[in-house]
């Protein structure tokens, strides 16, 4: 799977003394020590946060994909039709939940990110 290149995490946050409350500016500061990105406006700690959070972010989406990629896999590899085979049927609804729960706590890190 081929994947864009970004700068690798983690990201950090430093914000500017300049501007009060949400109207300041906050620079995303890679592993390197370079800047990566500044926001600033309404609300600009909420987006610094979500943009901090975006190499995890990615890398969890991935996994999702994974996922996604090996059950295609097992059904081509079957052969058949295969949720009419109840172990298969079963593994394939397993495998669902997974990537259900993998979503979830996916949702879950944005709203933490953007909130915290």
């Amino acid at each position: 799977m081929s994947r864009t290149a970004f700068t690798p995490g983690p990201w950090t946050i430093e914000r500017d003394e300049v501007g009060e409350g949400f109207y300041g500016r906050y620079h995303l500061i890679g592993d390197d020590a370079q800047e990566i990105a500044s926001v600033h406006g309404d609300p600009a700690l909420a987006n610094a946060r979500l943009m901090a959070a975006a190499p995890d972010l990615a890398d969890e989406a991935n996994r999702i994909v994974s996922l996604l990629i090996i059950r295609q896999d097992i059904r081509k590899r079957l052969g058949r039709d295969y949720l009419h085979d109840d172990m298969v049927a079963r593994e394939w609804m397993t495998a669902l939940e997974r990537i259900a729960d993998r979503l979830a706590a996916l949702l879950t890190r944005i709203d933490a990110a953007v909130a915290s």
